[in-house]
């Protein structure tokens, strides 16, 4: 048959598949014996055929029987084979986070090729493909179900299992999980004292925190009759409460003026990094110090940059709170032909969960950022989120650096003001002031 390419055999090529396409090259184009041998030697590159000679020498390889040299190729390229290696090489197939069944059966396969399970080779293959699959659902059902007694049947099954995971991905999908830090805007919570609450429908009683807005003490709200502050006039508002409580609705507006961060446009570094400064309570309460350069964003407080991998750009957010750096599934599949995915150990939880979240694997790869790069280990979520870069990271990206935090600006409180303006007034008693009037 003209025209038909004559099957190669170079670096990268195992002699036994060279060997079985040139049988099938020759029941295609039905070559005669003679025609063997010279088509043999035009399918070895240079550096083979050199090798080949040098095997059968001092004879010419045209004038060796193509058996023979058949038998000369497979001694010096084939692997010695052992076949108790072989099995437990098999018994070791398991199937990786993140790999389809259909790649998972085609392993299987390949490491039975040369177990010589002979009759056997059916239940073998089965075996293997139920005890490394690795998915517990799947497993339990192949050996619950007696009628699955080949691959092929197990494979039917295992199709419509990865349909089900897949819609029930896409369902999760709609509400991801965000893997990033959470800050409490009002500061830390206060440990507010309990009190017990009937609960009259089921008759049990649970355990609730409160604390009064008027007077700001715990065991009473504040429509509480009871309340000492309800009959006190407040001099901003007016209303019936202590001065400095939260009820104020006066004194809520007033303490709005004072920042919580503030970027200095003036007051660039060499380097191009803007330095950020707040007063101590900004510390306590948000997640973020840092110093924010040209290289952040700032979206509605929260810092993102842009950064480059194996040439592509990935969004993240920085979490100056993080330890490590995380990427969603959906990224994952960008990146996935420029890396190589292991699998991880390591849990991860989201902010405030007790249920560690469900990872693909880990991997190693250089991140850039203008003309920083770093090398870093970036682990594979199974949702769609945030992309999540580490302090560590962002700081050797030089994308931020702790600061020293200065106030900017603080209200004293009506007791240091009266003080001050009239000491004369005040005795020091122990550990107390006390008010002295003639």
């Amino acid at each position: 048959m003209a025209g038909l390419p004559i099957p190669t055999f170079d670096d990268g090529t195992e002699v036994d598949s060279f060997l079985e396409r040139l049988e099938c090259y020759f029941a295609v184009s039905s070559t005669e014996n003679a025609k063997k041998v010279p088509i043999l030697l035009m399918g070895l590159s240079a550096g083979r055929y050199q090798t080949l000679r040098d095997l059968v020498s001092p004879a010419v390889p045209q004038s060796v029987g193509y058996d023979d040299l058949k038998l000369s190729l497979q001694s010096h390229f084939g692997e010695p084979r052992n076949m108790r290696l072989e099995h437990t090489r098999f018994r070791s197939i398991i199937r990786q986070n993140g790999e389809s069944f259909t790649d998972f059966q085609i392993r299987v396969r390949k490491g039975a090729r040369y177990c010589n399970f002979g009759d056997r080779l059916d239940e073998n293959l089965l075996e293997q493909f139920i005890s490394g699959v690795n998915h517990s659902g799947l497993s339990k059902k192949h050996t619950e179900d007696t009628r699955i007694t080949t691959l092929a049947g197990a494979m039917e099954v295992a199709g419509t299992v990865q349909l089900l995971d897949g819609d029930s991905r896409a369902i999760a999908a709609t509400t991801p999980n965000v893997v990033a830090r959470v800050a409490h805007k009002g500061g830390a919570i206060s440990n507010y004292n309990t009190f017990s609450a009937s609960n009259t429908r089921k008759g049990q009683k649970t355990s609730k925190t409160v604390t009064c807005f008027r007077c700001s003490k715990p065991g009473h709200v504040a429509s509480d009759t009871s309340c000492p502050a309800r009959s006190k006039i407040c001099n901003h508002c007016k209303e019936g409460h202590f001065a400095g409580s939260r009820f104020c609705r006066k004194a809520k507006n007033k303490k709005s003026t004072t920042v919580n961060a503030i970027a200095d446009d003036n007051a660039a570094t060499p380097d191009g990094i803007t330095t950020m400064t707040g007063s101590p309570s900004a510390v306590d309460n948000f997640s973020h110090e840092f110093t924010v350069g040209h290289r952040l964003t700032l979206g509605k407080g929260t810092p993102t940059c842009t950064a480059s991998m194996a040439g592509i750009s990935v969004t993240f957010l920085v979490d100056s709170g993080a330890v490590d750096n995380v990427l969603d599934r959906q990224t994952y599949d960008i990146l996935r032909n420029s890396v190589v995915l292991q699998p991880t150990t390591k849990k991860l939880f989201a902010y405030g969960q007790c249920a560690p979240l469900r990872m693909l694997g880990q991997f190693n790869l250089n991140v850039s950022v203008d003309s920083k790069t770093v090398n870093a280990t970036f682990y594979v979520f199974d949702g769609i989120a945030c992309n999540l870069l580490s302090a560590a990271t962002a700081s050797s990206l030089g994308l931020f650096c702790l600061t020293n935090v200065s106030s900017l600006s603080t209200e004293a409180s009506l007791e240091s003001v009266v003080k001050d303006k009239y000491p004369g007034c005040f005795l020091k008693k122990g550990m107390r002031f006390v008010c002295v009037l003639t």
